[in-house]
């Protein structure tokens, strides 16, 4: 939780557009997952200006990288001794689509925790990214994500 209380104090009001993706995203969320690092989204200028905000931490350079399913502008930082990742313009691309998930920007939900307010990815588009790669891994994730979503329609 330190790392993102760092992320969210350097990143508040700098005109950055971000939110968390991944694992910690679905865990703030409610789903029973156990995050093993932080996932920043952004568009690709978010993820230059990222790395200059967030240049004490930095690990690998932000640059262009692509690996078959996901191309980003890709870099990596250790914040309080917590990997994040952060990719700038990101689309993945399976079974003949490519999802653009920098639009996950613009629909982002709002946890609060403690002091922080905290962008995150919604948990439907989790869902689409996770059914559009199909990856056994996934598989798990799809389930509680499902779960979840019922869930917060009963309440």
């Amino acid at each position: 939780m330190r790392a993102l209380e760092v992320l969210c104090e350097r990143l508040e009001g700098r005109e950055v557009r971000w939110v968390v993706g991944g694992s910690l995203s679905l865990a703030l969320q409610g789903v029973d997952v156990q995050p093993e690092d932080i996932d920043l989204i952004t568009d690709e200028e978010g993820a230059y200006r990222i790395q200059e905000i967030l240049s004490d931490f930095l690990v690998r350079p932000v640059r262009y990288s692509s690996t078959g399913a996901f191309s980003s502008h890709y870099g990596i930082f250790e914040v309080e001794g917590v990997r994040v990742e952060v990719m700038g313009g990101l689309r993945v691309q399976a079974k003949g689509r490519a999802v653009d998930l920098t639009e996950r920007l613009d629909r982002p939900v709002y946890v609060k925790i403690g002091d922080l307010t905290v962008p995150l990815s919604r948990l439907d588009d989790h869902l689409e990214s996770y059914r559009l790669l199909d990856r056994p891994k996934d598989r798990e994730k799809i389930q509680k994500i499902l779960e979840q979503l019922k869930n917060q329609s009963l309440k």
